[in-house]
């Protein structure tokens, strides 16, 4: 019988190298065997079975899985043995997860009383490691040296770091302070992070003091907003909640949610963005500078109003909400919503302007544009101009009216609404509505709807008035149009100044009656509804004397027809006036007295006259009174139809006589073709009395005459017969009958009949007696 056993156990560790050896395990145990006298056993081999509890008298047994770990051990001389605890059934930490557990060991079916295991010398060292427990650090922790760890589990390692805050962590680095709860410094040197769950991730003399802020690295930058961030660079601040700097230098994103990607000195207001460049400073609510700007204090680009933007370039300023510079240099949006597309000195200063580019334009009307050119003003309300202007200030095109517009050139003015300016020099449309000029120089569109189409020197001052173009021509009436001509002196010029009068063209001609109108050289329409008409054969004015009249002067002739005139007047047609008995007009070059007609009723000559008219191939003969007025349509013919008409204008027939006319035609006869030789399938009429049936003859009284008359009506045949009736080109309205057709129906039709009388006669023969 076993007496006791002595137990000795020897925890066996592994050696640091240059790589981290595996942890062994098992672990060695000894002891010594005796019988209950105290007398060793004797040597040879038994049976050992290893149990781990964890209690002194407990059953709850941590190691091994089982009924236990069974050995065959080899007693020496003495009684002395040697075992290993995990040579079967290896262990692992967890079996050490409480600082105390007991062993307890059989032997050959005999158990032993449990031991307590104990610390090996060497494991005191592990216990310097707060609340180590089998390899599982639960507490705080410090690896390396000078450290200050008084955070509740809080980590540190590097050198000299100062670890306060609960949970914070400074896994690397020297001399950085992680004092804010959850805090953390990746690494570096001298950095800072005091707020809670802040971080800075390295670098140097960086220091993230509000809750939640972020520092890449990079050198003496801060994150001092609620979850601000700044991922690297020098001396950058971001200082508003949500704040960001990605980088560069002495960038400020001091508003909350601010942005500044880069570059140097540029400072982001609340929701504002800066993509990079130097000096930039978007200090309105969202406004976002993409970059530029410069070296220089001068170069700065300044977004101040709300959700102003400046895309780039330099010494740009926006102060209007919702406004954006594209580009450029030293540019302004100074009202809600303008836009400059870039570039130089240009400056949009009213709601919705915009300037597209070039240099010194200003647009400070509401809605106005300036697309481009130099010194351009857009001063009225959606006034435009679209270019030109010049590279001095006396250059420029200004478009004051509203919506006025100026397409190009320079020095034009629009300063009436509605008034245009298409190009040219000097040019002004200053009427008080609606004025345009096309182009040319310093001409004046005065009148309201006034027109000036090109040339130099000319005013359109009356309202609806009209100068085509030339030079130093006048339309001073209301309605009033020069055509053009005139010339650069003054006394060449063309003037129209009665109302509605107009000068077509030429020199030093003067349309001075309302309705009046004048050409050629030096005419004069002074009169009401004057015509002038002048040759230059003569320097003298060729004017007018009374109202109404058709005046021209012609020394070579007019002619009509003709490019030979041999007299005053001559018309190369068969045809001549005649008033009286004394010719006034010779319709041809042979003068021949045949050629002659009576046109209009003679005051001299009692009775009724002819009148002839020559209309689209057509010869009207008209019937007219003592004053020459139409009464009557007599006889036409129509050269172009060939057709001819009686009371009639523009025969449907080759022959058309006047529906209802007061005296009906009369004829001895009225022969139709009917020879065979013009006809082909020639059959009998199919039903003829089913036909005349169908008919409906019809008294009636004549719209036009009253007469009253019988017949039958078209439209009603048309149906039952359309071979007879006649329409109108549309096809839908009927126009007449062709009564003599009807004779062959009836014919047929009494044909028809006659057999049926015959029949039922023969039938009444038989029935007699």
């Amino acid at each position: 019988m076993l007496k006791r056993t002595n137990i000795v156990i020897v925890m066996l560790l592994g050696m640091w190298s240059s790589a981290l050896a595996a942890t062994p395990a098992s672990i060695t145990i000894q002891g010594q065997l005796t019988d209950s006298s105290g007398v060793p056993l004797a040597a040879g081999q038994y049976t050992v079975v290893f149990r781990i509890f964890d209690s002194q008298g407990g059953s709850s047994q941590v190691w091994p899985v089982g009924p236990g770990e069974s050995q065959t051990i080899v007693v020496l001389d003495g009684g002395l043995w040697t075992g290993a605890l995990g040579a079967v059934s290896p262990l692992s930490d967890a079996v050490f997860a409480e600082p105390i557990r007991w062993l307890e060991v059989e032997i050959d079916g005999t158990i032993l009383p449990r031991i307590p295991l104990v610390t090996a010398p060497y494991a005191f060292r592990v216990a310097t490691v707060d609340g180590a427990s089998g390899g599982t650090i639960t507490s705080k922790l410090s690896v390396g040296p000078g450290h200050t760890n008084t955070g509740g589990h809080a980590f540190t390692a590097g050198a000299n770091n100062n670890v306060s805050g609960m949970w914070a962590t400074a896994p690397g680095g020297s001399g950085n302070d992680a004092t804010g709860e959850g805090a953390v410094v990746g690494g570096g040197t001298d950095n800072t992070a005091s707020a809670t769950r802040a971080t800075v991730a390295g670098g140097s003399l960086n220091e993230a003091s509000a809750d939640q802020s972020f520092i890449g690295g990079g050198q003496v930058n801060f994150a001092s907003g609620y979850g601000a961030v700044v991922a690297g660079g020098i001396g950058n601040v971001a200082s508003g909640i949500g704040a960001s700097s990605g980088g560069g230098s002495s960038n400020f994103s001091a508003g909350n949610y601010s942005t500044v990607a880069g570059g140097f000195d540029n400072g982001a207001a609340d929701s504002a963005a800066i993509g990079g460049g130097a000096r930039n400073l978007a200090n309105g609510i969202g406004s976002t500078i993409g970059g530029g700007g410069g070296p220089l204090l001068s170069d700065s680009n300044i977004a101040i109003g709300t959700w102003a933007t400046i895309g780039g370039g330099r010494g740009h300023i926006v102060n209007g909400d919702g406004s954006t510079i594209a580009g450029g240099e030293y540019n302004q949006a100074t009202d809600e919503e303008v836009f400059v597309g870039g570039g130089a000195d240009n400056i949009a200063d009213a709601p919705n302007a915009a300037i597209a580019g070039g240099s010194r334009n200003v647009a400070t009307g509401t809605l106005s544009y300036v697309g481009g050119g130099g010194y351009n003003k857009a001063r009225g309300s959606r006034s435009v101009v679209s270019g030109g202007g010049g590279t001095q200030p006396l250059d420029s095109n200004a478009a004051s009216g509203t919506v006025a517009v100026i397409s190009g050139g320079a020095r034009n003015a629009a300063s009436g609404n509605f008034s245009v300016i298409g190009g040219g020099f000097n040019n002004s449309a200053n009427g008080s509505q609606f004025a345009t000029i096309g182009g040319g120089s310093s001409n004046v569109s005065g009148g309201q709807y006034s027109t000036v189409g090109g040339g130099g020197d000319n005013r359109a001052v009356g309202s609806l008035s009209t100068v085509g173009g030339g030079a130093s021509n006048r339309a001073y009436g209301e309605g009033a149009v020069v055509s053009g001509g005139g010339g650069w002196a003054f006394a060449d010029s063309n003037v129209a100044g009665g109302n509605f009068a107009m000068v077509l063209g030429g020199v030093r001609n003067y349309a001075m009656g309302n309705g009046s109108l004048a050409a050629g050289y030096n005419a004069r329409a002074l009169h009401h509804g004057s015509f002038v008409w002048a040759d230059s054969s003569d320097g003298a004015s060729f004017a007018s004397t009374d109202d109404d009249q058709f005046l021209i002067r012609a020394d070579g002739g007019v002619g009509i027809g003709t490019n030979q005139p041999y007299a005053g007047l001559t018309i190369a047609t068969d045809l001549g006036f005649e008033n009286g008995t004394t010719p006034i007009i010779f319709m041809n070059e042979t003068a021949s007295a045949n050629a002659r007609m009576i046109l209009s009723h003679s005051p001299i000559f009692s009775g009724w006259g002819l009148q002839y008219q020559d209309t689209d191939d057509e010869f009207l003969f008209k019937k007219t009174d003592l004053f020459g007025q139409i009464t009557t349509e007599v006889f036409s013919v129509n050269l172009g139809t060939e057709r001819v008409g009686i009371g009639v204008q523009n025969p449907t027939h080759i022959l058309q006589v006047e529906q209802s006319s007061p005296t009906d035609p009369i004829a001895d006869a009225w022969t139709v073709y009917s020879s065979r030789r013009w006809k082909t399938d020639v059959h009998p009429l199919p039903h003829p009395l089913e036909t005349i049936a169908r008919l409906r003859g019809v008294g009636y009284r004549w719209k036009t005459t009253g007469q009253s008359d019988i017949g039958l009506i078209a439209e009603e045949v048309g149906e039952v017969i359309p071979q007879i009736v006649q329409y109108e080109a549309n096809g839908v309205d009927a126009q007449s009958v062709d009564y003599a057709r009807l004779v062959a129906l009836l014919i047929e039709g009494i044909k028809e009949q006659q057999a049926r009388i015959d029949a039922l006669e023969a039938k009444l023969n038989q029935l007699a007696p």
